[in-house]
C-alpha cells in the first residue's frame, strides 16, 4: 500500500475468494501514515483477491506481490474500479505451464462471464465459453479452457462489472519454475459495441 499524500488514512481490506470474504489478514482494518509505503502479508489459497477501501476517501495506490512455488515472486497493479469487459494478457513465460484466470465478482448479484481466446495466426479461436460467477466470490477459468492456447489473450465480457486477473506458474521440470501475474486492462464499452 502507498499513501502518497501528506495525509494519513483508514482502509480496509477483504479477501474474496470462493468462499465469504473475510478480513484480509493485518491488512483488514488499518492506520497508515501519510507518504508512506507498508507491505501487509495476506495469505490466500486459489483464486482470491483483495478489496481495498481507504474509509475517508484518501487517495491510495494498492498492488500485489505473491510469491511462487519457488520463491519466485510476481507483482501487479491493482485495479482502481470493476468493468464488464477486459483483456487479459497472458502470464505463461515457459514450457510446461499452468495458467490461470482470476475473476472477481464484487457486487450483490451473479454475473455471467463469457470468455474468448485471443490467439495468434489464421485459424479459427476456440469457442467461447461462458460462466456464472457468483455474488461477492472469486472464480478461476474452467479447468481445460486455458491449455488450449496458453500464450494467448484473453477477452472477458460480463453482464455486470467484474474484475479480472492472469496467473500462472511454468517452466522447470513441472511448470513450476516462474510465476507470473497481470491485472487484466478494462476494455470501454464503446470498442466492444463497434466491434
Amino acid at each position: 500500500m502507498f499513501v502518497p499524500g501528506t495525509q494519513g488514512m483508514r482502509f480496509a481490506a477483504q479477501l474474496v475468494s470462493s468462499v465469504e470474504p473475510q478480513a484480509a489478514g493485518t491488512a483488514g482494518s488499518t492506520q497508515q501514515p501519510g507518504a508512506s509505503t507498508e507491505g501487509y502479508p495476506i495469505i490466500s489459497v486459489g483464486p482470491s483477491s483483495v478489496d481495498v477501501t481507504s474509509e475517508a476517501g484518501v487517495p491510495f495506490v494498492a498492488a500485489l506481490r505473491a510469491r511462487g512455488q519457488q520463491s519466485d515472486d510476481a507483482a501487479t497493479g491493482g485495479a482502481v474500479t470493476p468493468a464488464p469487459a477486459w483483456v487479459v494478457i497472458p502470464t505463461v513465460g515457459g514450457e510446461p505451464a499452468h495458467p490461470q484466470l482470476v475473476l472477481v465478482d464484487p457486487g450483490p448479484t451473479p454475473v455471467r462471464v463469457t470468455l474468448q481466446l485471443l490467439t495468434q495466426g489464421s485459424g479459427p479461436p476456440p469457442p467461447p465459453v461462458t460462466i456464472t460467477l457468483p455474488a461477492g466470490r472469486v472464480a478461476g477459468a474452467p479447468k481445460g479452457f486455458l491449455e488450449q492456447d496458453d500464450r494467448a489473450a484473453v477477452l472477458i465480457t460480463a453482464d455486470g462489472p467484474i474484475v479480472a486477473l492472469g496467473a500462472s506458474t511454468s517452466g522447470g521440470a513441472k511448470g513450476l519454475a516462474s510465476y507470473g501475474s497481470a491485472i487484466g486492462i478494462p476494455v470501454p464499452a464503446d470498442t466492444l459495441a463497434s466491434g
